[in-house]
């Protein structure tokens, strides 16, 4: 983080994406991606640096353009977010006392408790959506098939299958706060 570049690396990852259209997008998305880690983090300056991560990340990988959709950006933020905790665990963890790596590596019971009730609420939102989005989101996200599979596997078209997983990935995204608890 802290990065005073921040302005300059967009512009120059923007230029190659066509620089209209991405001065649109990071107008459009910079202040919700900042408020979006500004609730999470408390953080003004956190908050704004990953925002600008955000940009740069989707601009690097040429997905500054306006058929990216706003779900896609914010589940990129949500992983730069995870990211950013991951680092300021690891950071505090360096000032404590090291322990063995075996119980390092296992999560502790509190842990796992969290994640089952954060996949039982997941599936208990899964249930809201239409089935077929639910089975598209359940193929390509648990069971790890590609679009194409997905279309091939239902006998449906790929828009169909990116509408599909558009809309459950929508959903998830706009219910996020339930999700975490």
């Amino acid at each position: 983080m802290g990065n005073k570049n921040g302005a300059a690396d967009v512009s120059a990852v923007i230029e190659v994406a066509g620089q209209s259209e991405a001065d649109v997008l990071v107008g459009r998305y910079r202040e919700p991606l900042r408020r979006f880690f500004e609730r999470r983090l408390r953080s003004r300056a956190d908050a704004e640096d990953l925002a600008q991560d955000v940009l740069v990340r989707l601009a690097r990988q040429r997905l500054l353009i306006p058929q990216t959709r706003p779900a896609y950006i914010f589940l990129t933020a949500r992983s730069v977010l995870l990211d950013q905790l991951r680092r300021n665990r690891i950071r505090m963890r360096g000032d404590q006392p090291q322990e063995d790596e075996a119980a390092r590596e296992a999560p502790s019971a509190e842990r796992i408790c969290d994640a089952q009730e954060r996949v039982q609420r997941v599936s208990q939102l899964m249930e809201r959506l239409t089935p077929r989005a639910k089975q598209v989101f359940t193929m390509q996200r648990i069971d790890g098939l590609t679009y194409t599979e997905i279309a091939q596997a239902l006998g449906i078209t790929m828009g169909t299958v990116e509408k599909h997983m558009s809309t459950a990935l929508r959903f998830l995204v706009q219910h996020l706060d339930e999700i975490e608890g």
